[in-house]
């Protein structure tokens, strides 16, 4: 299991302040050039579920789910730089080390 803590960011969309779940199904809901195979969608909803039914400001992940979650939010192409981009990469760098 690995566990993700959510916290706002300096992110605007839209006037309003994103906070990590939300950069986080953005980019799960994001299909890759090609589009996304069956087996990865099966895993992509237990994560979108995951962070909907996330409490106390923690996402819990299995290491399946997370190891696909980390991928993803390392190849996707954002639009701007941002260091809160960098800070959440940062995280799941230290989430990945956990046990």
């Amino acid at each position: 299991m690995k566990k993700i803590t959510n916290k706002e960011t300096g992110i605007l969309a839209s006037d309003t302040l994103l906070d990590r779940t939300q950069l986080l199904k953005l980019v799960v809901d994001s299909p890759e050039k090609g589009g996304i195979v069956l087996s990865e969608m099966k895993i992509r909803i237990k994560i979108l579920d995951a962070i909907t039914n996330s409490k106390d400001n923690t996402i819990v992940l299995e290491d399946a789910e997370f190891t696909l979650l980390k991928s993803l939010y390392e190849r996707f192409g954002w639009l701007k730089p941002h260091k809160d981009l960098i800070e959440l990469g940062d995280h799941l760098d230290e989430v990945a080390k956990q046990k």
